[in-house]
């Protein structure tokens, strides 16, 4: 098992001591060991072993240095290190205190040029990805700008299909940029999720000229960071010349009403988005003209240039009246999948959805999200008896409403109802579209030198009768 080194250069190294405080060096003291690499001649690392001492003396207690040069390929594990290392001082330390510093966790520090670091680096992130081009980090994995530059080179290289910079990850709008910048020369990476982080409109518009230039991304998360109106605004820009990004969150970023407006605006104009997700973003209830915001969101929706089937327009706060307007045009629109929830829309909003999604033509949603709205308990009950005859909705959340019980229980009923209607009309369809096929490639004739059952030669041999 390879002892866990720590990573510095020189330079980084200096940083790192300096900025320690006077408890983290009193337990870094006998803890420490420093292994100083590829020293050029004895007069280097003289001088090394001085400057460290005068430095950081009482920091320091052990000095190693490798006897051979080592290249970006070595691997960097104990063997190698016992092999190769030489004590600085072996009065004081035989080989029994040589391998107690070895077998401590993390009592080890790599001091080396720059190149065979980034080896390291770079072999390490290489067996972090999965086989499908997944990178992801957490707060645990301690990105600093050597892995930064390796992560770009391996975006300008097309090896990641899916890169999550997860929460805690030190993500700001100098590391975006450089993201972004690595985007216009990759062709692999099909998701970015940069949510949680405190990302502005600095770092928007670095990914708008990413998509701008012809990204291969489909989908990018950017919840929970700063951007404002102006980052918005030029995500929007960069829509409207992208063919390939389907998926957009910009969930609960401030971007405002003129934010809202400007994606809303671009939705006819954007070839390739079907999914949008605007989750706490503005107050469409209040605020600068919010009336002709839902009014530019409504528009956009009827459009039949907008191929929208997933919308988020959760805490945005939206009431009755709006979600009435909403209810009047769904049938017109593609969406599959709403969410209003966390909205006001109260009893009277959702009875205007409840009776749109049973008209003749009516809307074709499958999937509502209605929680958090204020209906009550009367107001569930009726848009549960509403339903009764909806065929379209496989999901609908109603929860925390005051609703009864049994209210969500009919819910659920419902909901279980029409998937399993689903499901066999899609089959029936599955069976048609492989019935068609087969009279297409072959006669009813041939069909019967086929190894296929019987009953299926008879299935397909009827069904093209029938088609003729």
């Amino acid at each position: 098992m390879s002892t866990p080194i720590e990573l510095f250069t020189r330079g980084d190294l200096q940083t790192r001591l300096v900025t320690m405080n006077k408890n983290e060096r009193i337990k870094a003291r006998g803890e420490l060991c420093l292994i100083i690499a590829n020293c050029k001649n004895d007069e280097e690392r003289i001088q090394i072993i001085e400057g460290l001492k005068k430095q950081f003396g009482d920091s320091v207690d052990v000095m190693y240095f490798i006897n051979e040069v080592l290249t970006a390929g070595d691997f960097l594990t104990e063997k190698v290190v016992r092999e190769n290392a030489e004590v600085f001082d072996k009065s004081d330390h035989d080989e029994a205190s040589i391998s107690l510093y070895l077998m401590r966790p993390r009592s080890v520090v790599f001091v080396a040029p720059p190149e065979l670091l980034e080896g390291k680096v770079r072999r390490d992130l290489l067996s972090k990805i999965l086989e499908d081009g997944t990178l992801y980090f957490s707060a645990w994995d301690n990105i600093n700008k050597k892995m930064l530059s390796e992560i770009c080179k391996l975006l300008r290289e097309n090896y990641l299909g899916l890169l999550t910079l997860g929460f805690g990850c030190p993500v700001n709008d100098a590391m975006v940029q450089k993201i972004a910048a690595a985007l216009h020369n990759n062709t692999s990476l099909i998701r970015l999720n940069l949510g949680h982080h405190r990302i502005s409109d600095i770092g928007a518009k670095a990914l708008a000229a990413a998509l701008d230039h012809g990204s291969s991304l489909t989908s990018l998360e950017l919840r929970m960071n700063s951007i404002r109106a102006p980052g918005a605004k030029a995500l929007a820009e960069g829509l409207q010349n992208n063919a390939s990004l389907t998926h957009l969150s910009i969930r609960s970023n401030p971007i405002g009403a003129e934010g809202v407006k400007a994606l809303a605006d671009i939705l006819p104009h954007s070839r390739s988005l079907v999914s949008l997700n605007l989750f706490a973003t503005s107050d469409l209830g209040s605020g600068l003209d919010p009336k002709n915001v839902l009014d530019v969101i409504i528009a956009a929706l009827q459009n039949p240039l907008v191929s929208l089937t997933d919308l988020d327009l959760g805490a945005n706060g939206i009431f009755a009246a709006g979600a009435t307007a909403i209810s009047a045009i769904l049938h017109r629109t593609s969406l599959i999948s709403l969410r209003l929830d966390s909205n006001p829309i109260e009893a009277v909003g959702a009875k205007a959805i409840a009776s749109a999604l049973t008209r003749p033509q009516g809307a074709l949603l499958s999937s509502l999200g209605l929680e958090h709205c204020g209906i009550g308990a009367a107001g569930v009950k009726d848009f549960t008896a509403t339903l009764q005859s909806n065929t379209s909705l496989t999901k609908l959340c109603l929860e925390h409403n005051d609703a009864d019980a049994e209210d969500l229980q009919e819910v659920t009923r419902i909901c279980d109802r029409n998937r399993v209607q689903e499901e066999r009309l899609v089959l029936n369809w599955s069976r048609v579209a492989i019935l068609t096929a087969f009279t297409r490639a072959n006669s009813t004739t041939s069909l019967r030198n086929t190894v296929m059952p019987l009953p299926l030669v008879r299935e397909i041999t009827n069904f093209a009768r029938n088609s003729n």
